[in-house]
């Protein structure tokens, strides 16, 4: 069950997410499209690209993973999502 509900997140998470931010405003409270819009301020891209970007190089961290011996992609891809994870709150 929970590998089926990270699959779903997984392929319908970034585009429900630029569905949301850029053409259904509406959809959601206004408190939270405040809080989204106040974050969103300095971001030179929108939400869609942002999503797009955030996907790809989740795909490269996947594939240097595969491509790297055994010992150290386990290593190497909890390196890489701490990195990609900070870099997310930092901005």
């Amino acid at each position: 069950m929970v590998r089926l509900a990270g699959v779903f997140v997984a392929v319908f998470g970034p585009g429900l997410y630029g569905a949301v931010i850029s053409v259904n405003v509406e959809v959601i409270p206004k408190s939270l499209a405040l809080a989204i819009a106040g974050t969103r301020e300095g971001i030179p891209y929108p939400a869609f690209t942002e999503a797009l970007l955030m996907s790809l190089l989740l795909e490269l961290l996947i594939e240097a993973a595969l491509r790297l011996p055994r010992p150290t992609n386990t290593t190497v891809t909890i390196v890489g999502g701490l990195i990609i994870g900070d870099a997310a709150v930092r901005t």
